[in-house]
């Protein structure tokens, strides 16, 4: 069964679309199982979620993918502090009971996706990413710690610019990342 018609990989390097047939990277075709999912070569896959449909999308796409691939996946969320005007502090508007229904989404966010991970077998974790950092640049220094292959994740998040093509947080993984970021719409 396909269930994503189009997808586009961007790096700053190259893009590549991803087609039901066949995969296009610099000119050279790339192999893709019978359920047109891209494998070989990828051993750690990194799963950036933020509960929006387009990342749970990504989620589904980035199981099988580490499921053909063997590979391990770890899914992060990434709760961002927000500074004060002074960029000091924390806002006096970011309480513990902020981030702590923060987390517990996150949380439900992380159980279904376990949920669907096991039953596919393969190798998965979970991280909750806490930083004054921005979104993008937590996914990126995430992934180059971990030494990830790849990074998943969906086109827009939570932001409501639904008119945007991508979204700002996808745009700027892909523009700084050093790995490979599949994209899924």
């Amino acid at each position: 069964m396909m269930l994503w018609k189009l997808f586009m990989v961007i790096n700053s390097s190259h893009t590549v679309f991803i087609s039901r047939v066949y995969v296009i990277a610099d000119d050279t075709i790339l192999p893709m199982n019978p359920n047109s999912v891209l494998v070989g070569g990828f051993s750690k896959i990194l799963l950036a979620l933020d509960g929006s449909e387009s990342s749970r999308d990504a989620a589904h796409y980035a199981i099988e993918l580490a499921n053909c691939n063997s590979a391990q996946l770890i899914a992060i969320t990434v709760l961002h502090k927000s500074l004060s005007s002074y960029g000091l502090a924390p806002a006096p508007n970011d309480s513990q009971l902020d981030k702590e229904k923060r987390a517990l989404k996150a949380k439900e966010w992380f159980e279904k996706v376990t949920h669907e991970a096991e039953s596919a077998h393969i190798t998965f974790r979970t991280e909750l990413v806490d930083t004054q950092l921005s979104v993008e640049s937590a996914i990126v220094e995430y992934a180059e710690e971990e030494k990830v292959d790849l990074i998943v994740m969906g086109t827009r998040g939570l932001s409501g610019f639904k008119r945007l093509l991508l979204g700002s947080v996808a745009l700027g993984v892909a523009t700084y990342s050093t790995c490979p970021v599949l994209i899924i719409k």
